[in-house]
């Protein structure tokens, strides 16, 4: 952002102060003597006669005394009265964009803010970061945003609550429409235990249910399994379907009073809820991991680092550091690259011109250098 220089540090030959869109630049007082050209345009008129002839010498000359204002005396900036500056800005005004504090030194803030203020109250620029925003005019153009582009990705949603109510009745149904716990409850109210040859063929998870028979029993017609935990003091827990865990790990999880713990303490909520299904810890571990809010607030793991510590060496081109940098404008001899090595044992450092970076070029200037 460039700053804002106050009009009395330009000189006499601006006014900004006028509200009339074309600003007129002041008249110069013109040399009424013709017949000499002036000392500041003598070296303008000699290096132009060099191929000129008589009488259009002469013309030049004429041309030179006519439009002298047109060039700038010694010291002077260029101005002349032979045109009108006008600034295009249609029904716009000058958008101001905010100072960074990366860019202004500390000791010229003030200094900024006090002259962006004077601009401000003239109507010079106006405080905004959107320009036409009267939508009024059918047709018009979208809006413009100025300044940076914000460098950051877009904020964490939290996950939506799930439509299905775990009472008893919808629990029920969803046992009863579960692949894998339908057969359980099919063979508990039959009250037989089925053979290894008749569910060989079955998948994993029926097995893991049959292989905990002895836990597993109906309560208020719903699959529920005795859970005896560290405390000595056993409770039936509920067989949750694959329909419904997202939904408990959303009330353990997700919640206002859950507050997005982590994988360890929601498993630990998770073994004191009345619920309990398949590979419980994993579920756990792959949700809380796939959160996006926890993943944008809360700390990354200790990385792990190993050591810094010094290579010790005990002769030159023992060990040798490179580097290349660029690239770089291309010199007249085409290279674009620079290569640096340094030695570890006296600290010697040579910069070589590269053209490109190839494996070839490199190897050629380490061992031929």
């Amino acid at each position: 952002m460039a700053l804002f220089t106050p009009v009395s540090r330009i000189g006499p030959t601006i006014n900004l102060c006028q509200q009339n869109p074309a600003q007129h630049v002041n008249q110069v007082t013109t040399d009424t003597d013709t017949s000499i050209v002036p000392e500041h345009l003598q070296l303008v008129f000699e290096r132009g006669c060099k191929h000129l002839k008589g009488e259009q010498v002469e013309e030049f000359k004429k041309f030179i005394l006519k439009n002298q204002n047109c060039f700038a005396r010694p010291g002077e900036v260029g101005r002349t009265h032979l045109w009108i500056h006008k600034i295009k800005l249609k029904d716009e005004k000058p958008v101001r964009e905010p100072p960074t504090s990366r860019r202004i030194p500390m000791f010229k803030r003030q200094a900024v803010e006090e002259e962006v203020k004077k601009l401000e109250e003239r109507g010079l620029i106006e405080n905004g970061f959107l320009i036409g925003q009267d939508d009024s005019v059918s047709g018009e153009t979208s809006k413009i945003k100025r300044g940076r582009k914000p460098n950051r990705p877009k904020q964490a949603k939290q996950i939506p609550q799930s439509d299905t109510d775990l009472t008893l009745e919808v629990i029920r149904d969803k046992q009863e429409s579960d692949s894998i716990l339908k057969q359980i409850l099919k063979y508990k109210i039959e009250g037989r235990k089925p053979d290894w040859g008749e569910i060989s063929s079955e998948s994993v998870h029926l097995k893991y249910w049959l292989a905990r028979w002895e836990s597993i029993d109906l309560k208020n017609g719903i699959l529920c399994m005795y859970w005896d935990d560290d405390t000595k003091k056993g409770r039936w827990k509920i067989c949750a379907p694959n329909s419904i865990e997202k939904t408990i790990l959303w009330y353990l999880h997700d919640t206002k009073t859950a507050g997005h713990l982590g994988i360890k303490k929601t498993y630990e909520k998770a073994k004191l809820s009345p619920f309990y299904w398949r590979n419980m810890q994993e579920s756990i571990k792959n949700y809380v991991n796939q959160c996006e809010i926890c993943g944008e607030r809360k700390n990354p793991p200790n990385k792990k680092r190993h050591c810094m510590k010094s290579y010790v060496v005990g002769d030159p081109f023992e060990r040798i550091a490179t580097d290349i940098a660029g690239p770089f404008p291309i010199t007249d001899n085409k290279n674009r690259y620079i290569l640096v090595v340094g030695d570890y044992f006296p600290k010697l450092t040579e910069a070589y011109a590269m053209p490109d970076i190839q494996a070839k070029t490199f190897a050629n200037i380490i061992f031929r250098a």
